[in-house]
Parts: structure tokens; sequence; C-alpha cells
């Protein structure tokens, strides 16, 4: 029973580093409260999930040496890795908690449906898929703007991915290569709801004009007193019309 709890044991990965091209340094920026991004984050995850089960993965680079004392502040596991083969970085990481399925998180999105992660975290249980996602019109929800999303994957695809293609692109956009080829991989599908469909917003952060934004609407959130949810955003978002314009610019300029 032992040995079985240990093979089947689920991880969540948030990646982080500070040398983001566009916006560097925007995980550790002061976001809420002196809060930074990473913490917010981190926090969220905290309310739902056993700490021990959460990593911070980044960098051996020193400038992500600030990442340990996040790690440390917020009680969660830290592990340093490859800087430019993320993939790598995660099979690493997850071999040495001696996770076999990993829930991928990525550190520039406030926003992920803590409901959405649960019901992901459910699938992993009940299911031998190596990849579980999210689509938005037939889209994989990693390749859209949203940002409300996590992805789950088996450490086993990852090796397979590693092992089967070297592009630069495929190393350095983890889950990628896995998704791309169903015909390799056993893929699961979950279908967002329904009326983002007719949408086109943008609730990731990848410049400091998001930032800003992203910044803006979570204060507003947290003074309504209201739940981080996806209903709640784009109630916000219907009140203040400017914001979807800003959001739309934004997609333009930073395509994925």
């Amino acid at each position: 029973m032992e040995l079985f709890k240990f093979m089947n044991k689920i991880g969540i990965i948030v990646q982080a580093r500070t040398s983001s091209t566009r916006l560097p340094n925007k995980v550790i920026r002061p976001f809420y409260n002196e809060m930074t991004l990473l913490e917010i984050i981190i926090n969220n995850l905290s309310k739902y999930f056993q700490k021990s089960d959460i990593i911070i993965a980044t960098t051996t680079n020193p400038l992500d040496d600030i990442m340990e004392e996040i790690a440390n502040k917020c009680g969660i596991n830290l592990f340093r890795g490859e800087e430019e083969n993320v993939l790598k970085r995660y099979i690493d990481a997850a071999e040495k908690f001696a996770f076999s399925r990993i829930i991928r998180i990525c550190s520039d999105n406030p926003f992920l449906d803590m409901k959405a992660l649960n019901q992901l975290y459910s699938q992993d249980k009940l299911h031998s898929n190596d990849y579980i996602g999210y689509s938005v019109n037939k889209q994989p929800a990693i390749k859209t703007h949203y940002g409300f999303w996590a992805e789950s994957v088996l450490l086993s695809a990852l090796r397979k991915a590693l092992r089967l293609n070297k592009e630069k692109r495929y190393q350095e956009h983890v889950t990628n290569y896995i998704y791309e080829n169903p015909d390799i991989f056993k893929i699961k599908w979950i279908e967002a709801p329904g009326f983002l469909k007719s949408k086109n917003l943008r609730f990731t952060i990848d410049t400091i004009e998001d930032f800003e934004l992203q910044q803006l609407i979570y204060n507003k959130l947290i003074e309504r007193e209201e739940e981080i949810n996806i209903r709640n955003l784009y109630h916000i978002i219907d009140s203040n019309p400017y914001f979807a314009e800003i959001m739309r610019k934004q997609i333009l300029v930073n395509q994925k």
C-alpha cells in the first residue's frame, strides 16, 4: 500500500525565475500588500493543498537566490536546476521529490482557478492519461491569454518527451511536444466554461502593462471581499470596459 502511494504521488511544481525577457523580476515585484506575485500564488495554493506537495522550481543562476528566501517564507520546498532546459528542470525536480505526476503552474498567473485545479487533481487520481489540460475553442488553454488553468503531466511522459525530441522550443515549453503528439501520448482535454468562448481577454502577466492592470484588478477583488474566481473577474471587466481594451492591445503584441 505504501509503495502504491509513493508510485502515484502528485506534486505541484511552480516554475519561476527572475530573468524574464519582457519583464525581469516580475515574480518578485510587490503585487499586493507588499507580497510578491510568486507569494500570492503560493499562498493561494497553500489554502487548498499540502505545503509539502508544492515546489518552486527555479534555476541555479545566482540571480535566483531570492527564490530560496520566498520558499522559506512560504514554508515550501525549493528545487534549483537547468535554466534554459525547463523540461529537464521539471524532470529533475519531480525525481528529487518522488512525484510520479506533476501539476505544472506558471508563476505569472495570479488568478489561477482553484476549483479547476482541484478538478485537475481529482482527474489525476482517477485516470492514467499522460497529459490532462483545459481547452478553449479546441485550443490548449496553456496557449491562450487567460491564465486561469494549470496542466497535469506524468513524469514518465516528460522523460519520453526529452528522449524523443531535442528541439530547444520543446525544452523551453515543457508540455508542448506531448500534447502536439496525441499519437504518441494519451491526452485528455477538459472543456473550459462555455461563456469564455466568446471572450478574448488576458489575465496572465508578461509586461509592465499586464502587471499594473492585473494588480489593479486584484485590488478591486480584495476591496470588494469577493472570491477570486473567473465569474467575479468577468464582472469587474464588464464594469470597466477600458480594462478589456488594455487586454486586447496586450494580446496583439504578446502572441503565444
